[in-house]
């Protein structure tokens, strides 16, 4: 039995394509050894798909689904993770099935907050709040422009049981993970006092 590290309950999917490619592989001649397999599975980690990022008190996944189908797995996957609420950051590129991947979130969401990655693709929030608010009217909805912002926001109202999520472009999530990482960089910076 393999095991892996990655979240997501379609990793079992990827792994079923995997093995029968490796197999056509040994039998063209390659040498790929069944702990080479275990290995590779369990070393494989993929920045921005499923990724968990516990920064203090906030437990904050990253996930790039950036379609309808990316949208149903992730929250399909949201359905295994045992959280409080779920706080959702979200921005979309504006050439995307947006009314496609708003009605595929099928977990209750808490609190939304709209943003928008630096790609000039992405579609205004003002725009994308009035179209998730037509499908998801009874979650709480904030409008942030900059995605600094949004997180900021999401890990203020956060508490250390609920779950953050930031999804809807590989863009957005991009720029979330370089600014998740310079803050926990900043934090493990010793101070130096000068004296």
């Amino acid at each position: 039995m393999l095991k892996t590290r990655l979240m997501g309950r379609y990793q079992g999917e990827n792994l079923s394509v995997v093995i029968p490619v490796i197999n056509c592989l040994r039998e063209l001649g390659y040498t790929i050894s069944d702990k080479n397999i275990s290995d590779g599975v369990i070393k494989s980690d993929i920045k921005g798909r499923m990724e968990l990022i516990l920064d203090n008190n906030s437990n904050i996944l990253l996930d790039g689904a950036h379609n309808v189908k990316g949208i149903d797995c992730l929250f399909k996957s949201l359905r295994d993770l045992k959280y409080n609420r779920l706080i959702l950051v979200l921005g979309i590129l504006a050439d995307k099935d947006i009314d496609g991947m708003l009605n595929r979130m099928k977990t209750d969401i808490d609190v939304a907050i709209i943003t928008r990655s630096k790609n000039p693709r992405s579609e205004i929030p003002e725009k994308l709040s009035k179209k998730f608010n037509k499908i998801h009217n009874d979650t709480k909805l904030f409008v942030m422009e900059d995605i600094k912002d949004a997180i900021y926001i999401a890990k203020k109202i956060a508490s250390k049981e609920d779950i953050i999520c930031i999804t809807g472009s590989l863009y957005l999530v991009g720029e979330a993970r370089k600014i998740l990482m310079q803050d926990q960089m900043t934090k493990n910076t010793p101070l130096s006092i000068n004296g």
